[in-house]
C-alpha cells in the first residue's frame, strides 16, 4: 500500500494533503466570494490584483499546473494499462501471477497519488461530471463490477464500472463481496482480470480526451473572477464532501 492511503475495495482513502487543501481553500475563498453560485457581485480578484500580485497570472498559473498533472497522469495510465495487460497474460498462462499482480498494484498506487492531485483541481476541463469517468467516491462497486465480470459484457458507461474505481476492486479484491447474483463467475480470476484490462485500456481513451480538452481550454482570464470561483467551488466540494465521508469510511467497519 502507498504510504498514508489506504484501498478498501473501491475506495482511495488518502490521508495526507488535508493542511495543504485547507490552506488553499482559504487563499481562494478570498478571491471566490460565495461558493454556491457562479455569480459575484463584486470583483475581488481584481481588487486584490496589485503589486507583484496578479490574479489573473495566478489562475494561469493553475491552469498550467492542472495540464501538466494531467500530462503524468496520462503517462502513468499508459504504465498501469501495460501492467494489467501482463497480469492478464500471467493468469491466462498460469505463471508468474503474484509479481506481475504486484506490479499492476504498484502501477495503480502511482496513478492514483497524481489522480490525488488532480481531485481538487475541478475547473476548466477538469469538471466534476469528467472526474467521475476516472475515480468516483463514495461507491459501492461490488455489484456492479460483478455483474459486468460474470456476463462478460462490454464495458458500460456507469463511473463505478469503469476507471480507477473498478480496476481498485479488481487489482485489490479476489471474490464478489456485497451481493449474491453469479458469484461463481465473478470470481474466475480469468474473467476478473479480462474485464480489467478493458477498462484500463478505456481509462488510457478517456485519459488522453482529457489531456486534449484541458488544452484546448482557454480560461477567462479578462475575467478571473469566473475562473477563481470555479476553483473555489471545486476544492469546496472535495473538501467539504469527500473528506467527511472518507472520514467516516475509515473509522466505521467496512459491511458485506
Amino acid at each position: 500500500m502507498v504510504a498514508n492511503a489506504e484501498y478498501r475495495y473501491g475506495v482511495f482513502i488518502p490521508m495526507k494533503g488535508k493542511v495543504l487543501l485547507f490552506v488553499a481553500t482559504a487563499m481562494l475563498s478570498a478571491c471566490g466570494g460565495s461558493s454556491s453560485s457562479t455569480t459575484t457581485e463584486y470583483d475581488l480578484c481584481g481588487q486584490l490584483t496589485a503589486g507583484v500580485f496578479s490574479c489573473s497570472a495566478m489562475v494561469e498559473n493553475l491552469y498550467s499546473q492542472q495540464q501538466s498533472r494531467i500530462a503524468n497522469f496520462a503517462q502513468q495510465v499508459e504504465t498501469l494499462r501495460t501492467a494489467v495487460t501482463n497480469y492478464c497474460q500471467a493468469v491466462d498462462n498460469g505463471s508468474n501471477q503474484a509479481a506481475t499482480r504486484a506490479t499492476a498494484q504498484a502501477s495503480f498506487e502511482q496513478a492514483a497519488l497524481i489522480w490525488q492531485q488532480l481531485d481538487v483541481m475541478q475547473f476548466g476541463a477538469l469538471n466534476s461530471g469528467t472526474r467521475d469517468q476516472f475515480y468516483t467516491y463514495p461507491t459501492r462497486v461490488s455489484c456492479p463490477v460483478n455483474g459486468a465480470i460474470a456476463s462478460g459484457a462490454a464495458l458500460d458507461a456507469t463511473p463505478d464500472q469503469r476507471g480507477l474505481t473498478a480496476l481498485e476492486y479488481i487489482l485489490y479484491s479476489d471474490e464478489p463481496r456485497g451481493c449474491s447474483d453469479a458469484l461463481t463467475d465473478a470470481s474466475d480470476p480469468q474473467k476478473r482480470c479480462d474485464y480489467g484490462l478493458k477498462v484500463a485500456e478505456q481509462l488510457v481513451l478517456d485519459t488522453q480526451a482529457l489531456q486534449a480538452d484541458a488544452a484546448a481550454y482557454q480560461p477567462s482570464l479578462g475575467q478571473p473572477q469566473q475562473e477563481v470561483q470555479q476553483i473555489f467551488n471545486g476544492l469546496l466540494y472535495v473538501y467539504n464532501e469527500t473528506k467527511e465521508a472518507k472520514l467516516q469510511k475509515s473509522i466505521l467497519p467496512e459491511k458485506g
